[in-house]
């Protein structure tokens, strides 16, 4: 009898014997610090009225207590917000389009780029630098309408916020344009196994609500516009092979991860691929990767499309643009001229290069690497920070790679040690990376589903900037102008 109730104990959620913490900003309707509102209603359904501790702060603050682990949930967090957390399938809400509006009198916006020449305001708290290119200058303002009066006054070139926030009386040249479309905000639960109990009663609480029509009745008039009605809990498997610290939970390396855009770019999708639960494995060799048997999609993350693998893989649109890649040499060629690898090697037979293993450099790179005499490849980690620890300690001279990794990482690696870098024969400026999946009827309609969320994508400001984040500050110009070359019509390349 003992027995039984020592296990009876066992089975009894970890969370029960606390209060449930929560953090949220004050947003009008849904938190407010009394304790009402939607999101809260919808907590204490969920968990129950007196399981809940809530705080409610600035946005800022509660996402640094979330971080120190002294809440455990965290209420609308963009995906790409928080790397360490667990979010539930269900999302908490549909946060509205963004829009940059402007006095089209004036000047035309185009493109997201143009905000990078103009003069912008937005609500002070609202953070919208992340979601736009880092403008000529900003001004904060208290609330949306002192905005608008600036924008009609002349004081602005233009005021970013939401349709929702827009005056009735608005005159007809105040024209607009959408920088971040609808998207998904979520609670955020801490990575552990409280968290992972507490997502997963999210879940079922949510599917029972909406289908006794409760979760309708908690939302009241904005229900329609959250997404609820269209969603799905069943969802395809979809393995991703990956190098991105980030999404591989790996945070071991004594180095300090430079940038997180292939992080942000693939939260971004996944959000809009709400049918398919990713998840991530260290990257191998691509090729033996994409064909092995498994029962869920395999798929690599920001590979290079060439006409050899796009007969043995469905490859997306492009899910990055970074500068083309560069020979990077411990040793001084002394030469300022693009190098020819090929040559080189030829006639310093004492040269040694570093190739990463199942990576492709391009087809025009990949056929020089073919050539080589064997004895100078040494093969190599396609991961991000090995081959250069190795290039550091000499086993090699020579590394073909792109300049924002060496910018981010060579000097926590080598802080004393000269490095010189080179153009390349056969290389373009800027290359792009591609998702590639296995060759099935089922990636092929994976692969049309993310070419769509892709394009929704492009004329964001969030994906800009994690393009971008890839490109040296001497090269923002020249990556302005193929950015536009290339996304305003993604379907020619």
């Amino acid at each position: 009898m003992q027995y039984k109730v020592c296990l009876f104990l066992l089975l009894i959620p970890l969370y029960t014997s606390a209060k449930i913490n929560v953090g949220a900003d004050e947003w009008h309707d849904f938190t407010h610090s009394n304790g009402s509102g939607i999101y809260l209603a919808l907590l204490k359904e969920i968990y129950g009225d007196d399981e809940l501790a809530v705080s409610i702060s600035a946005f800022a603050r509660m996402k640094s207590q979330f971080n120190r682990n002294e809440l455990d949930i965290l209420l609308g967090v963009y995906p790409e917000d928080i790397p360490e957390k667990l979010l539930p399938q269900w999302p908490l809400d549909r946060e509205a389009p963004i829009v940059a509006f402007y006095d089209s009198r004036k000047l035309n916006v185009n493109h997201i780029s143009d905000i990078e020449k103009i003069n912008v305001s937005w609500v002070r708290g609202y953070d919208f630098d992340r979601f736009v290119p880092t403008p000529k200058s900003t001004y904060d303002v208290n609330h949306p309408s002192t905005g608008f009066k600036l924008l009609l006054n002349g004081r602005i070139d233009a005021f970013i916020d939401y349709n929702y926030n827009k005056p009735k009386q608005l005159p007809d040249y105040i024209k607009s344009f959408q920088v971040m479309p609808a998207r998904n905000i979520y609670a955020a639960f801490q990575k552990n196994v409280q968290g992972k109990a507490l997502a997963a009663q999210f879940d079922e609480k949510m599917e029972e609500l909406k289908r006794s029509g409760k979760l309708a009745e908690i939302f009241g008039e904005y229900y329609p516009s959250t997404g609820f009605e269209t969603h799905e809990s069943f969802s395809t498997s979809v393995t991703i092979y990956t190098d991105e610290r980030d999404l591989l939970g790996n945070h071991q390396s004594d180095l300090n991860k430079f940038q997180s855009s292939l992080y942000n770019v693939t939260m971004l999708l996944k959000e809009q691929l709400p049918n398919y639960q990713f998840t991530y494995k260290k990257m191998g060799h691509l090729d033996n990767a994409l064909q092995a048997k498994d029962s869920s999609l395999l798929c690599a993350l920001n590979a290079i499309k060439t006409p050899t693998r796009a007969k043995l893989f469905n490859f997306s649109q492009a899910i990055s643009l970074y500068q083309g890649l560069r020979l990077f040499s411990t040793v001084d060629l002394k030469t300022d001229s693009s190098i020819d690898l090929s040559q080189l090697l030829q006639q310093q037979p004492e040269l040694l290069i570093g190739q990463h293993s199942g990576r492709s450099y391009g087809s025009n790179l990949d056929k020089v690497f073919q050539a080589f005499n064997k004895h100078q490849v040494v093969q190599t980690s396609n991961e991000e920070i090995t081959p250069l620890k190795q290039l550091s300690k000499g086993r090699f001279n020579l590394i073909v790679e792109s300049p924002v990794l060496f910018n981010g990482y060579w000097s926590q690696i080598s802080k004393d040690a000269p490095i010189f870098n080179y153009t390349l024969q056969y290389t373009a400026p800027f290359i792009t990376g591609h998702i590639a999946c296995q060759k099935t009827g089922l990636s092929e309609q994976f692969i049309i589903e993310v070419d769509a969320a892709l394009r929704q994508m492009y004329g964001t400001g969030i994906f800009y900037n994690v393009q971008k984040a890839l490109v040296e500050e001497a090269e923002y110009p020249a990556f302005a102008k193929v950015y536009r070359q290339y996304f305003e019509n993604p379907n020619k390349h």
